[in-house]
């Protein structure tokens, strides 16, 4: 709750912050009152505009609707493509090498030993291995970007994948993730 009333109090500060600044820029600058006025409306929207973890926050307490969460998530893996280095499989998963391993390709590509850290993309961790020890798993068990890029990258390789909901858990979710949503993980190939 605390944490609510400081982040509201910020934000006021914020907004009283750029107030200030759009009328002493709009008397320095001969604005007249229409531009003046428009320019701050302006000004304000983009620093109050609510931020992708705000709206996350928003869909999981209700207040946000499926679709916006859809939305969301495109809207981050469009961000995401336009990174650099970023690839796209031909089933629509998104990648970029890390680190890239020298170890040689997976022998038995029916099954892979990782190590892996999963987040949504507000950054709420859903898994984690990287603190215990690796895990050893069969190649079709796991989501389809995973069975898509991991068996093309050597022993030691460490990816970055981001998962569409298409290629994952859809519009159904489960009780540890909300429909639609986009996957991020780090995954490191340890074995075969």
């Amino acid at each position: 709750m605390l944490d609510r009333i400081l982040a509201r109090i910020s934000t006021i500060c914020l907004v009283l912050a750029g107030v200030l600044s759009v009328v002493l820029i709009a008397r320095l600058t001969n604005f007249d009152a229409t531009e003046k006025f428009s320019y701050a409306i302006r000004s304000i929207q983009r620093m109050t505009a609510p931020s992708f973890d705000d709206a996350v926050q928003r869909y999981r307490s209700g207040q946000l609707s499926v679709k916006d969460y859809k939305r969301l998530g495109h809207d981050y893996l469009d961000n995401y493509r336009s990174k650099p280095e970023v690839q796209v499989t031909e089933g629509g998963s998104l990648y970029r090498v890390l680190h890239q391993g020298n170890l040689g390709l997976l022998e038995d590509p029916s099954k892979v030993e990782v190590k892996f850290h999963v987040q949504f993309v507000d950054g709420t961790v859903l898994d984690d291995t990287y603190k215990s020890k690796s895990v050893r798993l069969p190649l079709a068990a796991l989501v389809p970007s995973w069975k898509e890029v991991l068996p093309m990258h050597p022993v030691g390789t460490v990816l970055e994948i981001v998962t569409p909901s298409e290629q994952a858990y859809r519009e159904f979710g489960d009780d540890r993730i909300p429909p639609y949503s986009v996957l991020v993980s780090r995954v490191e190939i340890v074995g075969g």
